[in-house]
């Protein structure tokens, strides 16, 4: 009934958190990747778009600092 999960004890906390982290910012830079040959097919992007081609270099910033950790 009220039993709690029980978190690995051999990981320090926040490990997962980092992994998950990484996960999302590769596919956000995979999503990224795809829009630019797009748009270097001649396909017009929308502002959206255009917004996360550049948030590029910040993720890729924030994936190497979750690989330093």
């Amino acid at each position: 009934h009220g039993q709690k999960q029980q978190s690995s004890e051999d990981k320090p906390p926040g490990v997962d958190d980092d992994k998950k982290k990484a996960t999302v910012i590769r596919k956000k830079l995979k999503d990224i990747k795809v829009l630019k040959e797009k748009q270097q097919n001649g396909d017009k992007l929308d502002k959206n778009q255009l917004k996360k081609i550049d948030m590029e270099k910040e993720l890729t910033k924030e994936l190497a600092a979750l690989k330093l950790s």
